[in-house]
């Protein structure tokens, strides 16, 4: 292990829990969460309860950066994993580009690290991020993220458990399907409201002149600023409700 203190990075491989994971995945099925979108849901519950956390969540990323939150244990989760798209940075950035686990005990110690991201988490009363990769070897599809309260203790059990869940999950995403067996489904329903996103950026940086990453930064801090969704706001910029030559400047 590289520390011993918050927000390590795990550079072993931890015990392995594969098949506890996947019993408990399978015994949080439910009929309304079917299809890839929905086992992966179910893995979000499963290790929240497993974990005793408050919520989860599935990013799926790419080369391009964060691509969306797939799934979560909830609203409230989903919620949580939205923080990190909003503020551009946080533990499930640094696990995609490590491909190891990040584990933040206590994310008020850590909160120079990634400000944006903990001032959001910590004000929704979230002060612990577990995040774990998804990928098989160099190949990463993205993050499962588990949120609980502050300065809760992560032993050697409970990193196993979170990798395994992690394990499942990516199982899940090459199959490109649920645990029910039910046949592949594409995630792009959930992640439709990237497009809204991005039409939004490109709508800012025609306003303000400044190039497409620009924009999105400029609208990542003004959605810090107000205490918004990154997709309210591109929504409101879509509709013609907020003019970033306004507050964009």
């Amino acid at each position: 292990m590289a520390g011993t203190g918050t927000g390590m990075v795990v550079d072993h491989e931890p015990p392995d829990g594969y098949a506890k994971a996947r019993a408990l995945v399978d015994s949080a099925m439910n009929e309304r969460q079917v299809g890839l979108g929905g086992a992966l849901d179910r893995v979000c519950t499963a290790v929240t309860a497993e974990l005793d956390l408050s919520g989860a969540a599935v990013h799926l990323m790419d080369e391009n950066g964060h691509q969306g939150v797939a799934a979560a244990s909830g609203t409230t989760g989903r919620e949580w994993g939205e923080v990190a798209f909003t503020a551009g940075e946080g533990p499930c950035f640094d696990a995609w580009r490590t491909r190891l686990p990040v584990l933040v005990p206590d994310l008020a110690t850590e909160a120079a690290r990634w400000p944006g991201y903990a001032s959001g988490l910590l004000g929704r009363s979230i002060g612990c991020v577990l995040a774990a990769p998804l990928s098989v070897g160099a190949v990463g599809f993205g993050v499962l993220d588990g949120y609980g309260p502050a300065r809760r203790s992560v032993d050697a059990e409970a990193r196993g458990m979170l990798t395994a869940f992690a394990r499942v999950a990516t199982e899940m995403l090459l199959d490109g399907r649920g645990v029910d067996g039910s046949g592949a489904v594409e995630l792009s329903a959930t992640l439709d409201h990237r497009v809204e996103i991005h039409q939004a950026q490109g709508m800012v940086m025609v306003a303000l002149q400044v190039t497409l990453v620009e924009s999105l930064v400029r609208m990542r801090a003004h959605a810090f600023a107000a205490d918004v969704p990154l997709l309210a706001l591109a929504r409101d910029v879509i509709a013609g409700r907020k003019d970033p030559r306004e507050w964009l400047s």
